[in-house]
């Protein structure tokens, strides 16, 4: 969380964290450590990237050396070990025959969503926007394919869809998770017509419990509370340890 012009600034993919417990606005960089899956990164980098490409219809197309670079980039690791050097150039060429399929679909590729919420406002990256037939959108998550990546109710997904509708009038009732299987994609499709009124409420009630505080402010913990409260019973994400990946 952070100010920006007297307004509070949240990411969307934190929404899950705060929904599930207010306490946990003070916590965030610890959960995002916890939550953090460099494979996730690396796959949404490496598809991003190709996306972009095949939407400019590029005479020069988009090489295997410039996206395996994204996708080290993202994983934050120059140097892999031979099981992981086969596992990259997999997903790499997987990624590369899914984007030329997608090709004539791509509408929107890495944008910035920011909804503002009353004092809030919430920022999340899109990774993708693919257009269907007629008047139908969908979002694209990208993914490693790990259980933690097939969550239907994504709030960082949630919180674009609001965007698309408000700034496009769009309804991307549709969310593609992309994961890599081998030596293909796998592509998950999810349907979900939530109107934007209920988004919007929803992202509203998430954020009206939740009181932010600032370092300076005397009563703002700066490290975990000594005594489980009620809540953490069933919600504990203030207190996960380790990495996802």
């Amino acid at each position: 969380m952070e100010r920006s012009r007297d307004r509070l600034v949240i990411g969307a993919d934190e929404l899950e964290a705060v929904a599930r417990c207010p306490h946990a606005l003070n916590f965030l960089d610890r959960i995002g450590h916890a939550r953090a899956c460099p494979a996730c990164d690396a796959v949404a980098a490496a598809g991003r990237y190709l996306l972009k490409q095949v939407a400019r219809d590029l005479r020069r197309p988009p090489t295997v050396g410039a996206v395996r670079r994204e996708y080290r980039k993202a994983r934050r690791s120059r140097r892999l070990d031979a099981a992981e050097e086969a596992r990259e150039a997999a997903v790499v060429a997987a990624l590369f025959d899914w984007s030329r399929e997608v090709a004539e679909r791509v509408n929107l590729v890495d944008v910035l969503a920011e909804t503002h919420l009353g004092a809030w406002t919430v920022r999340g990256r899109i990774d993708a926007v693919l257009h269907g037939a007629g008047n139908d959108f969908s979002v694209v998550k990208f993914c490693c394919g790990r259980d933690h990546g097939e969550e239907v109710m994504n709030y960082e997904v949630l919180a674009a869809r609001l965007w698309l509708r408000e700034e496009y009038e769009v309804d991307a009732d549709s969310l593609l998770l992309v994961a890599p299987a081998g030596a293909a994609v796998r592509v998950q499709c999810f349907e979900q017509p939530i109107p934007a009124s209920f988004l919007r409420a929803s992202l509203i009630h998430i954020l009206s419990g939740v009181g932010p505080g600032s370092p300076s402010d005397p009563d703002w913990p700066s490290e975990l509370p000594p005594v489980y409260g009620e809540h953490c019973w069933s919600c504990n994400a203030c207190f996960q340890q380790g990495a996802r990946e």
